[in-house]
């Protein structure tokens, strides 16, 4: 994928009764609180549950900065997992 594309992937699933969404692209670093809050309360309203959301640790400053803007969303929409790498996660 080219860096400053931001792609949207819809996949059918169970023939068409649920759809899966694959997101992936460049955004700013410093999010902005009220936007993730708005985005997320969205996700997990359509989804039906909360989202879970997982952040790189490996760099600090960049999981300060998501973590400030996601205390903006309520717990219950939701959930934030740290991993350390790309490695650690896919033994998980």
């Amino acid at each position: 994928m080219r860096a400053k594309v931001m792609q949207l992937r819809l996949i059918s699933l169970q023939g068409g009764a649920y759809t899966q969404l694959r997101l992936q692209g460049p955004v700013p670093t410093a999010p902005q609180p009220q936007q993730v809050r708005r985005l997320l309360t969205l996700l997990s309203r359509w989804h039906g549950g909360p989202i879970d959301v997982v952040l790189s640790a490996a760099d600090r400053r960049f999981s300060e900065v998501w973590t400030d803007a996601l205390c903006a969303v309520p717990g219950r929409h939701l959930r934030v997992r740290f991993v350390l790498d790309r490695a650690v996660e896919e033994r998980r």
